[in-house]
């Protein structure tokens, strides 16, 4: 009888967690993509006039919106990076575009 709930686990756990993963990574995906989009928006004519404030106040407002989030990095092409919290934001410049920092 144990090897049979044991086998019955081990189906189980082999069947389903693949199909987790992919639909925590699928989830995570469209959050990210919606995120995207929000702050595109603003960004576009942001980084134009170089008004990194407005930039700054929506990536806090997403930030507050949603608690998974913990920090927004936003990066012009010149390297120019933005990094916000809930609590702001500080405009730094970082080598090279699509740099990376970790915000905690």
């Amino acid at each position: 009888m144990l090897a049979g709930d044991l086998l019955t686990l081990a189906l189980y756990v082999t069947v389903n967690l693949p199909q987790q993963k992919k639909d925590l990574r699928d989830a995570l995906k469209s959050k990210a993509q919606g995120v995207s989009s929000s702050v595109q928006e603003v960004t576009a004519g942001a980084a134009m006039s170089e008004d990194y404030s407005t930039v700054v106040d929506h990536c806090v407002q997403v930030l507050k919106g949603d608690e998974a989030i913990e920090y927004l990095v936003i990066t012009k092409a010149d390297g120019f990076s933005s990094s916000s919290t809930e609590t702001g934001g500080e405009p730094r410049r970082w080598a090279g575009s699509g740099a990376r920092c970790r915000v905690k």
